[in-house]
C-alpha cells in the first residue's frame, strides 16, 4: 500500500559534497534531502499525505524515521484489509477542507466520517474506490462539519471568504520551468462588489490586483512553488489564473494530476530566486520576509507569458 525508501539522486550542483537523496513514496519521488550546513533537510510522507519535516538531522536519522513510517503504514495496511467496509461516497461540506465519506458493509451497515480533503484524497491514492474504509484514517484526520448544499460547491466569488485560501499573484523565477504562486485569502469586499456586477468573471489575478490594491496583496500569506507546465494546465482548465490554491499542484489535495502524492518544493535551498519589480518588492514585503524568499537581482518586470 505505502512504502517510503531514500534513494540517492543526481547532485544539482558541481560542488556539492555531499549525496542528495530522493524521497520516494511506492518509487515515485516526492521530495529530496540535501546536505545543508551540518545535516540534512528535506520532507518525508506520510500514507495520509502530511510531509514531516524534523529540521536538519544527519541521514541516518532520516532512514530512521522512514522505517517507522514504513513499520507504521505496515501496521496500517493489517487493519484496512481485515475492514468489512465499503467505499459509498464523497461530498464537500461548508469547510473547504474537510469532506464527507460514507461507507457501508454487506451487512447492510452504514458509517459516515469527515475528515480532511488531504486525508482523503490520499486514501483514494493509495487504495482505491474498492479499498478505502473508516479505518484508514487517524483520529488526528477527523472533523466536525456540515454537508455544503448545491449552491455553496461552485468554486467561484461565494468561496471567496473565510478559510479558503486563492491564487493571488503568479511570478516568473530565474528557474524557466517554475512559477511562484502567492496565496492567501480574498478581501471579503469583492464579495459584495462581485454581488453587484463590478467586474468580471474572467477577470484573472492581475485585474484584481489592480482593482482592490493593498487590500488584495495584504491577503496574501505564503509563496508556493509550482511547475510551469502543471500551472498552465490548471490555467487552461480555469480560464484564468485566479483559482483555490489546493488546486495548485503538490499544494492541497488537487491538483493538474489529482494527485497528493506528487513533487513539491519544500526548502528554502530547493526555492528558485522570484522575478518582481520594484513595486511587487514592496506590496509583497511582508510575504517576502515571512517566506524567506530570493528576488531576482536586477528585475524590472513581472509578466509571466502563460499559455
Amino acid at each position: 500500500m505505502f512504502r517510503i525508501t531514500l534513494d540517492t539522486i543526481p547532485r544539482k550542483h558541481v560542488f556539492e559534497r555531499e549525496d542528495r537523496y530522493g524521497v520516494m513514496v511506492n518509487g515515485r519521488q516526492v521530495d529530496e534531502l540535501y546536505f545543508n550546513l551540518s545535516g540534512y533537510r528535506g520532507a518525508l510522507m506520510t500514507p495520509h499525505g502530511n510531509r514531516f519535516d524534523v529540521g536538519e538531522r544527519g541521514i541516518s536519522t532520516w532512514r530512521k524515521l522512514a522505517a517507522d513510517i514504513n513499520r507504521e503504514a505496515k501496521a496500517l495496511n493489517r487493519i484496512v484489509s481485515l475492514s468489512e467496509m465499503k467505499f459509498s461516497s464523497i461530498q464537500p461540506t461548508v469547510d473547504g477542507d474537510v469532506v464527507k465519506l460514507d461507507f457501508h458493509s454487506d451487512s447492510q451497515v452504514q458509517e459516515t466520517i469527515y475528515v480532511t480533503r488531504r486525508a482523503a484524497q490520499a486514501g483514494l491514492e493509495l487504495l482505491g474506490y474498492d479499498g478505502l474504509c473508516p479505518e484508514f484514517f487517524p483520529v488526528e484526520d477527523r472533523r466536525d462539519a456540515r454537508v455544503a448544499p448545491e449552491s455553496e460547491r461552485i468554486c467561484g466569488w461565494q468561496d471567496s471568504v473565510g478559510n479558503t485560501r486563492f491564487v493571488l499573484d503568479v511570478f516568473e523565477t530565474d528557474d524557466p520551468e517554475v512559477l511562484g504562486i502567492a496565496v492567501g485569502y480574498v478581501p471579503s469586499v469583492s464579495l459584495k462588489l462581485a454581488q453587484d456586477g463590478a467586474f468580471g468573471s474572467d477577470w484573472d489575478c492581475s485585474d484584481l490586483k489592480t482593482h482592490f490594491g493593498r487590500d488584495w496583496s495584504d491577503g496574501v500569506d505564503r509563496m508556493v512553488f509550482v511547475d510551469k507546465d502543471a500551472f498552465n494546465d490548471l490555467k487552461r482548465r480555469h480560464e484564468r489564473n485566479f483559482m483555490k490554491a489546493s488546486h495548485l499542484p503538490g499544494h492541497g489535495i488537487l491538483s493538474a494530476y489529482g494527485e497528493v502524492f506528487s513533487p513539491i518544493i519544500t526548502s528554502s535551498g530547493q526555492r528558485p530566486s522570484v522575478k518582481m519589480n520594484a513595486g511587487d518588492v514592496e506590496m509583497y514585503r511582508e510575504a517576502i520576509t515571512d517566506s524567506a524568499l530570493r528576488i531576482a537581482p536586477d528585475h524590472e518586470e513581472k509578466s509571466p507569458e502563460l499559455t
